[in-house]
Order: C-alpha cells, then structure tokens, then sequence
C-alpha cells in the first residue's frame, strides 16, 4: 500500500497544540507526502472541522456514543461502525486508513471492513482497550520489545518500528539568550508528569550553582497532559538562581533551542518493572540526538546497545556521578565524532523513513 493520496483518519489521545510528540509529527509528515489527514483530537464540546496546512485537518467533535467498553463487544463493534460514519459525515469523504493512536476510542474496530486499520501504541500506558484495538485491526506498530511482547498475543502482524526523527534545517532566532561562559543544561518535555524524578534533577541543580539548567516545556496543564507540576517541585525550581523555566516552544523552534545547550537531561523514576517498561523508549531522545550534544539519562531499554547515544545507567542514583564525569569533560564528550554518531542515528530514523518502513511493511502484509 502507497502512503499517499489517502484519507487518513488519525487518532490520538493527546490534542494538537503548541508541542509535538509522535502522533503530531506522524500527521504533518503523512500529509506532506500527498495524503489528507484528518487528526482527531480527544474529545471536545464543539464540532468543528479546522484546517491547519495543506492537507491536513484537525477534528474536534464530542463523543456520539460513550462507555462503549461496557457494552458487549458486539453491540460497541456496531456503535464504533456508527461513529465512524458520523466522522465521514462531517468530513465530507470516505476514510481510507484508521490510524489509531488512543486504544480508548475506536478500539473495537471488527464491524469496520474498508478503511485498513492500523494499532499503533507507542506508550506502554497506553492500554486503557489495547488488546481489542490491536485484536480488531489488520496491523499493529509499536516503538518497544515490550510492547511487542504484550500485543502479539492477540495479533499475528506486530511489528517494531523505532521512534522517528522530524527533520528541521532551519536556525531560529530565539527570545532567550544564553550564557557561553556556562555550562548550559538543557531538559525538554512535559515538566508535569509525575514520573519525572525531580529528586534526582534538584540534588544536580544544588550541587552545580554555576551550571544553568533550563527547562522547556509546559508545567501547567496543556494539549499534552491534564496534570500540573507539583507546587513543592515547582517552588524549588523557582528558587533556584541557576534555573529557567521557559515553558512550552514552538515544535520546530526545538533544535534551535537544543543547540544552545551543552548537556541534555532525560530523568525518569525507575523503582518498579513498570517504570522501566514505560521509558523503554522515549520520543525526546531522537529530538536529543538530533542535536548531537551528550544525553545523561535514566535507564532505556531501546538504548542498551548503544553506548555511543546516551550516559545512562540503570540506577538513578549513578547519575550523578554520570553527570560529574560528563560535565567535568565537556569537550570530550561532545566531539565531532560523538556528535557525528548521534547524528547519524536519527538520519536514519526521520518520520519520513520511518513511513517508508512502514509501506514496505503493509506491502507484505498485503501481498
């Protein structure tokens, strides 16, 4: 199957807005490539159909039919149909590919016969209806081992397909400016989520009072979480003389800013399997490597054959030391060479490549 010229349906858990993940870059790259995409934003007390580029779309509209899952499968196959063509309805047109992001909506996909369904679960926490997503559609994609690992079992087509890459050439002039003289230390997501390990952060920003350590990204409630940074995390970073919270950026206003930083920081908390599972394999850390700077980061599994990406250990607590030994030789460790290597990974993992892969894939599954 061709990537282009189609209607595609994209469903996602997380808006669109002002930051990117997957799901976002996925999009804009599909439509790029000549297809009409439609995002389908969670959802939203209005119907609205809004155009954002050529061809692409975002959909905000309410649920028709809700508690689905408590229904019998049967009867929530039926209403999933139905709902599908209300979608149709206010598009205007037929939808081609179902390609869904958010196994909390659109998961029992059994009625649906035409439009090629596609599972993609590129979140280990995203399994709210993820067995029947992936039991229901005609092929599953996902971004870990352990991810493979859970779907396989109720689909005989799962494959692996890595974290892309969103390409930008461009050098923006940005508001902030940045202090040469300094170690710069950079740290870009969603500052809201309660797995971060801010103990592990905060013991680095008090150690290192003359390294500035910035942070991007939206510690407020926004298109890409409905949590807010915890008041006693958010006063300390506050009170840091060496910090900067300077919120949420544009997605492609990103690399200009990770160019800027020396160290690039990746900490989640790893207590549990759990935990370990759900970072496995992080969207942020292609942007990271994009820049070519050296990443300290907690445990990912996708990474542990590649020594040459990331400074991470399994325990957190060797971080700082990690950090230490980083800092203390800064040249180093972002020499051309090492630059050049993480560089090179994500060349070959640019969303465009990555739906390459993917065309091949379901030419084969096709065939």
């Amino acid at each position: 199957m061709t990537l282009k010229n189609k209607v595609i349906l994209l469903i996602s858990p997380e808006a669109w807005g002002k930051s990117f993940v997957s799901k976002h870059h996925y999009a804009k790259t599909l439509a790029e490539r000549g297809n009409k995409v439609y995002f389908l934003n969670p959802p939203t007390s209005k119907e609205e159909v809004i155009s954002v580029s050529d061809n692409l779309y975002i959909i905000n509209k309410p649920l028709k039919f809700r508690g689905i899952g408590r229904l019998p499968n049967w009867l929530g196959a039926i209403l999933t149909k139905w709902e599908l063509q209300v979608v149709e309805q206010l598009i205007g047109e037929e939808v081609n590919i179902i390609w869904n992001f958010d196994s909390s909506r659109f998961f029992n996909l059994s009625r649906i016969k035409k439009p090629f369904k596609i599972c993609h679960i590129v979140d280990m926490a995203e399994n709210i209806h993820r067995d029947l997503l992936a039991t229901t559609s005609d092929i599953c994609f996902c971004t870990s081992d352990f991810i493979k690992q859970e779907l396989q079992p109720d689909n005989d087509h799962v494959y692996k397909i890595h974290h892309g890459y969103q390409e930008s050439r461009n050098n923006y002039q940005l508001e902030e400016s940045f202090d040469q003289h300094k170690i710069q230390v950079g740290y870009v997501g969603n500052l809201s989520r309660f797995c971060i390990d801010w103990k592990i952060i905060l013991q680095l920003i008090k150690e290192y009072p003359d390294i500035d350590f910035n942070f991007i990204g939206s510690y407020t409630i926004s298109n890409l979480s409905r949590e807010t940074l915890l008041k006693e995390y958010m006063e300390e970073l506050q009170r840091a003389s060496n910090v900067r919270l300077l919120g949420p950026k544009e997605s492609y206003l990103i690399p200009s800013y990770l160019s800027k930083m020396d160290v690039l920081l990746s900490v989640y908390k790893m207590d549990t399997e759990g935990d370990i599972k759900q970072h496995s394999n992080l969207h942020k850390t292609m942007e990271y490597l994009g820049s070519g700077k050296v990443i300290v980061s907690s445990y990912s599994d996708e990474y542990k054959d590649y020594p040459e990406l990331l400074i991470m250990s399994k325990k957190n607590e060797e971080l700082l030391e990690k950090f230490r030994e980083v800092v203390s030789d800064i040249r180093t460790y972002n020499s051309s060479e090492k630059e050049h290597l993480r560089r090179l990974f994500v060349e070959n993992h640019t969303y465009s490549k990555q739906l390459d892969k993917i065309e091949r894939i379901i030419d084969n599954h096709l065939s």
